[in-house]
């Protein structure tokens, strides 16, 4: 599937797109964090909430056209690991176990 094909999945709430998207990428984000952070113990119950928040902030960003096709400058998982990031950084913060920038 492209980004495209995912794209108009998650416009349309089409779950089998969802789910295969889900699943394709889930391994490979919760990885890149745990390299990125390895200084951290990351568990992988915080990195699973991590990364489901992370898809439902971009299904919802696609919903409310805060993104578009056009608007993408990679692919969609680029985009996905971005929020991802940005997802795990806040948990971080709550949590207080390191400070961030």
């Amino acid at each position: 599937m492209t980004t495209k094909d995912y794209y108009i999945g998650f416009q349309n709430n089409d779950q089998n797109v969802i789910t295969i998207f889900y699943e394709k990428f889930a391994h490979t984000i919760k990885q890149q964090l745990r390299t990125k952070y390895s200084s951290l113990y990351l568990d992988d119950d915080f990195l699973a909430d991590t990364y489901q928040d992370a898809v439902v902030r971009l299904w919802e960003n696609i919903k409310r056209s805060n993104i578009t096709i056009e608007s993408l400058t990679s692919d969609i998982t680029g985009y996905l690991y971005g929020i991802a990031e940005n997802v795990f950084r806040e948990q971080l913060r709550k949590k207080k176990e390191i400070p961030l920038e």
